[in-house]
């Protein structure tokens, strides 16, 4: 059935705006499929349970049930899930190869790599932090 995500994909792009697409969707990776059920890789917790939790899995279910005119159950798992493949003339550079560390530690520490320091905002609740 991983033919058909391309054909969700598509028919989810048409139903939601642009940023939703981009940011909940497309992040998505087919796993495996099996006769009633469609596993999907997630970046991270924070995404699987944003997409339960708001009502966007439903989507995926909905549209994979419409192209398979039955009734199926998406499983969202975490996984890592591999960047794009680099050709072999491509070498990448020195901040790329720096970045890629640094995100490969900010996932094993547990860490958000959306929330740094440099993002902080000091308010009247948050003084003394």
């Amino acid at each position: 059935m991983d033919h058909l995500w391309p054909e969700v994909l598509a028919a989810i792009e048409k139903r939601v705006n642009a940023k939703n697409y981009h940011t909940w969707f497309k992040p998505l990776r087919f796993i495996e499929s099996t006769d009633d059920s469609i596993f999907l890789g997630v970046p991270d917790r924070f995404t699987r349970d944003w997409l339960n939790d708001h009502g966007l899995k439903d989507i995926v279910q909905q549209e994979y049930s419409n192209l398979l005119s039955r009734e199926i159950r998406v499983i969202l798992r975490v996984v890592e899930l591999s960047p794009p493949v680099q050709s072999n003339n491509d070498t990448p550079d020195k901040n790329m190869v720096s970045t890629s560390a640094n995100l490969q530690n900010h996932r094993e520490s547990g860490l958000n790599p959306r929330h740094k320091f440099e993002d902080f905002v000091v308010g009247n609740s948050n003084q003394l932090a």
